[in-house]
């Protein structure tokens, strides 16, 4: 997702960083000036940056970068499929394969390339 993100010339109000192996500074030139930037998951040294360095980027700029932890409920995950469905979120599918092809598809996860979801087709 990152090349996606940063090499396609458009900004975002939102970006969600499932795998945040990079570092929150190269997101931020692709944020909206009032955008938000927010990690939900991926390495702990993203992790430590985003909550010690989200608060003073937040604070010198009208961007927001924080961090998501949350525990998943019903309610919730209704509202997302609602959200989905409606189209005011589209997860970027990178690839799909078939359900035979699925050792490939743990492959390509090993190699951390993957710019977007890995989707299994049944």
């Amino acid at each position: 997702m990152f090349s996606v993100v940063t090499q396609n010339g458009q900004h975002y109000d939102l970006i969600l960083d499932a795998a945040a192996y990079r570092s929150v500074f190269d997101y931020l030139p692709r944020l909206t000036p009032e955008g938000t930037y927010v990690m939900v998951g991926g390495a702990t040294a993203r992790f430590f940056q985003v909550m010690f360095l989200g608060p003073w980027i937040s604070r010198i700029s009208r961007q927001k970068v924080k961090c998501l932890a949350s525990k998943p409920n019903q309610e919730d995950l209704t509202i997302l499929k609602d959200l989905m469905e409606a189209g005011k979120i589209v997860p970027f599918i990178d690839r799909c394969y078939k359900l035979s092809e699925v050792p490939a598809a743990i492959h390509y996860l090993e190699q951390r390339q993957v710019r977007g979801k890995v989707a299994i087709s049944i």
